[in-house]
Protein backbone atom coordinates (compact mmCIF):
# COMPACT_ATOMS: atom_id res chain seq x y z
CA UNK A 1 0.00 0.00 0.00
CA UNK A 2 1.53 3.05 -1.03
CA UNK A 3 0.28 6.69 0.54
CA UNK A 4 0.15 8.29 -2.36
CA UNK A 5 -1.38 11.80 -0.85
CA UNK A 6 -1.85 13.45 2.50
CA UNK A 7 -3.48 16.67 2.64
CA UNK A 8 -4.61 19.06 5.24
CA UNK A 9 -8.55 19.06 5.92
CA UNK A 10 -10.19 22.13 5.16
CA UNK A 11 -12.59 22.49 8.30
CA UNK A 12 -9.67 21.61 10.94
CA UNK A 13 -6.38 22.37 10.19
CA UNK A 14 -5.04 19.58 12.65
CA UNK A 15 -6.29 17.21 10.93
CA UNK A 16 -4.97 15.41 7.35
CA UNK A 17 -6.45 13.18 4.94
CA UNK A 18 -4.58 9.87 4.03
CA UNK A 19 -4.87 8.78 0.68
CA UNK A 20 -3.80 4.94 0.20
CA UNK A 21 -3.14 4.26 -3.78
CA UNK A 22 -4.98 7.10 -4.65
CA UNK A 23 -8.01 6.70 -2.23
CA UNK A 24 -9.13 7.77 0.71
CA UNK A 25 -7.97 5.83 3.32
CA UNK A 26 -8.57 7.90 6.54
CA UNK A 27 -7.91 10.99 8.79
CA UNK A 28 -5.66 11.41 11.29
CA UNK A 29 -4.65 14.56 13.72
CA UNK A 30 -1.70 15.94 13.15
CA UNK A 31 0.13 14.56 16.24
CA UNK A 32 -1.13 10.96 15.02
CA UNK A 33 0.52 11.79 11.67
CA UNK A 34 3.94 12.26 13.47
CA UNK A 35 3.77 9.54 15.99
CA UNK A 36 3.31 6.25 12.87
CA UNK A 37 5.73 8.56 10.68
CA UNK A 38 3.65 8.72 7.67
CA UNK A 39 4.76 10.44 4.69
CA UNK A 40 4.13 10.60 1.26
CA UNK A 41 5.33 7.97 -1.02
CA UNK A 42 6.33 5.95 1.86
CA UNK A 43 4.91 1.79 1.73
CA UNK A 44 2.24 1.40 4.28
CA UNK A 45 2.39 -2.23 5.12
CA UNK A 46 -0.79 -4.23 6.43
CA UNK A 47 0.32 -4.35 9.84
CA UNK A 48 0.86 -0.91 10.84
CA UNK A 49 -2.23 0.00 8.46
CA UNK A 50 -4.01 -2.53 11.24
CA UNK A 51 -2.82 -0.55 14.17
CA UNK A 52 -3.82 2.90 12.73
CA UNK A 53 -7.49 1.33 12.11
CA UNK A 54 -7.92 -0.48 15.16
CA UNK A 55 -5.94 1.65 17.51
CA UNK A 56 -6.75 5.44 15.81
CA UNK A 57 -9.60 5.12 13.59
CA UNK A 58 -11.88 3.24 15.56
CA UNK A 59 -11.40 5.61 18.78
CA UNK A 60 -12.01 8.40 17.04
CA UNK A 61 -15.15 6.85 15.51
CA UNK A 62 -16.24 5.33 19.32
CA UNK A 63 -15.65 9.11 20.28
CA UNK A 64 -18.10 11.06 17.51
CA UNK A 65 -20.65 8.22 18.17
CA UNK A 66 -21.13 8.70 21.89
CA UNK A 67 -20.49 12.63 21.87
CA UNK A 68 -23.78 12.22 19.05
CA UNK A 69 -25.69 9.87 21.62
CA UNK A 70 -24.73 12.35 24.84
CA UNK A 71 -26.97 15.01 23.78
CA UNK A 72 -30.51 12.77 23.31
CA UNK A 73 -31.24 9.27 21.80
CA UNK A 74 -30.33 8.98 18.24
CA UNK A 75 -31.68 6.06 16.10
CA UNK A 76 -29.09 3.34 14.59
CA UNK A 77 -29.66 5.37 11.30
CA UNK A 78 -28.55 8.81 12.60
CA UNK A 79 -25.49 7.37 14.59
CA UNK A 80 -24.52 5.39 10.89
CA UNK A 81 -25.32 8.46 8.87
CA UNK A 82 -23.86 10.83 11.77
CA UNK A 83 -20.23 8.72 11.17
CA UNK A 84 -20.37 8.17 7.45
CA UNK A 85 -20.41 12.34 7.00
CA UNK A 86 -17.07 11.73 9.21
CA UNK A 87 -15.84 9.83 6.56
CA UNK A 88 -15.49 6.41 8.30
CA UNK A 89 -15.28 3.06 6.57
CA UNK A 90 -18.23 0.95 6.82
CA UNK A 91 -15.68 -1.61 9.07
CA UNK A 92 -14.69 0.74 11.23
CA UNK A 93 -19.08 2.00 11.62
CA UNK A 94 -19.96 -2.00 11.54
CA UNK A 95 -17.57 -2.20 15.10
CA UNK A 96 -18.56 0.92 16.50
CA UNK A 97 -22.21 -0.09 16.00
CA UNK A 98 -21.82 -3.63 17.33
CA UNK A 99 -20.35 -2.03 20.72
CA UNK A 100 -23.32 1.00 21.30
CA UNK A 101 -25.97 -2.12 20.86
CA UNK A 102 -24.24 -4.65 22.83
CA UNK A 103 -24.36 -1.93 25.70
CA UNK A 104 -27.88 -0.70 25.18
CA UNK A 105 -26.83 2.89 23.94
CA UNK A 106 -29.21 3.00 20.72
CA UNK A 107 -32.02 1.14 20.81
CA UNK A 108 -34.99 1.86 18.29
CA UNK A 109 -37.61 0.39 19.92
CA UNK A 110 -36.72 2.43 22.51
CA UNK A 111 -36.50 5.28 20.47
CA UNK A 112 -39.94 4.99 19.03
CA UNK A 113 -41.43 4.41 22.14
CA UNK A 114 -40.02 7.77 23.53
CA UNK A 115 -40.94 9.23 20.19
CA UNK A 116 -44.50 8.55 20.07
CA UNK A 117 -45.62 9.50 23.56
CA UNK A 118 -43.58 12.32 23.63
CA UNK A 119 -45.40 13.54 20.07
CA UNK A 120 -48.44 12.66 21.10
CA UNK A 121 -48.95 13.53 24.69
CA UNK A 122 -47.03 16.76 24.25
CA UNK A 123 -47.36 18.31 20.55
CA UNK A 124 -51.28 16.19 20.11
CA UNK A 125 -49.74 14.71 17.07
CA UNK A 126 -51.76 11.78 14.80
CA UNK A 127 -49.99 7.89 14.52
CA UNK A 128 -49.75 8.92 10.26
CA UNK A 129 -47.56 11.48 10.92
CA UNK A 130 -45.51 9.73 13.68
CA UNK A 131 -44.91 6.83 11.81
CA UNK A 132 -43.85 8.82 8.53
CA UNK A 133 -41.45 10.64 10.48
CA UNK A 134 -39.92 7.82 12.77
CA UNK A 135 -39.54 5.93 8.88
CA UNK A 136 -37.45 9.06 7.82
CA UNK A 137 -35.53 8.07 11.19
CA UNK A 138 -34.76 4.94 9.91
CA UNK A 139 -37.09 2.79 12.41
CA UNK A 140 -38.54 -0.46 10.49
CA UNK A 141 -41.99 -0.65 10.08
CA UNK A 142 -42.17 -3.68 12.84
CA UNK A 143 -40.24 -1.47 15.36
CA UNK A 144 -43.18 1.04 14.87
CA UNK A 145 -45.86 -1.10 15.01
CA UNK A 146 -44.78 -3.00 17.88
CA UNK A 147 -43.96 0.98 20.04
CA UNK A 148 -47.33 2.40 18.73
CA UNK A 149 -49.19 -0.91 19.99
CA UNK A 150 -46.72 -1.27 23.75
CA UNK A 151 -47.85 2.92 24.05
CA UNK A 152 -51.50 2.38 24.18
CA UNK A 153 -51.83 5.74 22.58
CA UNK A 154 -55.91 6.55 22.09
CA UNK A 155 -56.20 8.69 19.08
CA UNK A 156 -60.12 9.40 19.43
CA UNK A 157 -59.31 10.85 22.78
CA UNK A 158 -57.02 13.03 21.67
CA UNK A 159 -59.07 14.31 18.83
CA UNK A 160 -61.46 14.97 21.16
CA UNK A 161 -59.62 17.15 22.92
CA UNK A 162 -58.24 19.15 20.27
CA UNK A 163 -61.68 19.41 19.06
CA UNK A 164 -62.90 21.10 22.61
CA UNK A 165 -60.45 23.31 22.05
CA UNK A 166 -60.97 24.25 17.99
CA UNK A 167 -64.63 24.31 18.04
CA UNK A 168 -65.75 27.26 20.13
CA UNK A 169 -69.54 26.38 19.94
CA UNK A 170 -70.36 22.73 18.59
CA UNK A 171 -74.04 23.64 18.37
CA UNK A 172 -73.84 25.71 15.80
CA UNK A 173 -70.80 25.17 13.82
CA UNK A 174 -70.56 25.83 9.73
CA UNK A 175 -69.55 23.65 7.21
CA UNK A 176 -66.97 25.87 6.38
CA UNK A 177 -65.32 25.72 10.11
CA UNK A 178 -65.89 22.12 10.03
CA UNK A 179 -63.82 21.50 7.10
CA UNK A 180 -61.55 23.71 8.28
CA UNK A 181 -61.04 21.72 11.58
CA UNK A 182 -60.86 18.34 9.77
CA UNK A 183 -58.11 19.65 7.67
CA UNK A 184 -56.15 21.24 10.42
CA UNK A 185 -56.72 17.49 12.37
CA UNK A 186 -55.26 15.36 8.89
CA UNK A 187 -52.32 17.62 8.85
CA UNK A 188 -51.58 16.64 12.40
CA UNK A 189 -51.62 13.18 11.21
CA UNK A 190 -54.66 11.78 12.14
CA UNK A 191 -56.63 9.40 9.92
CA UNK A 192 -59.65 10.78 8.26
CA UNK A 193 -61.52 7.68 9.85
CA UNK A 194 -60.60 8.48 13.54
CA UNK A 195 -61.27 12.46 12.92
CA UNK A 196 -65.26 11.23 11.86
CA UNK A 197 -65.57 8.95 14.87
CA UNK A 198 -63.99 11.71 16.92
CA UNK A 199 -66.12 14.26 15.83
CA UNK A 200 -69.43 11.93 16.08
CA UNK A 201 -68.43 11.58 19.58
CA UNK A 202 -67.74 15.51 20.25
CA UNK A 203 -71.30 16.36 19.27
CA UNK A 204 -72.63 14.00 21.28
CA UNK A 205 -71.69 14.54 24.35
Amino acid sequence: MEITSIEMQKKRSNRYSIFIDNKFAFGLDGVDLLFYKLKEGDTLSQEKYDIIMDNVIFSDAKNVATNFISFKQRTHKEVINKLQSKGFDEITIDKVMILLEKYNYINDFNYALSYIKEKSNLNNEGLIKIKYNLKLKGISDEIINNAIEESDINSIDTIVKLLDKKIKDKQDISIKEKNQVFNFLIRKGFSYDDIYNAYNIFIDN
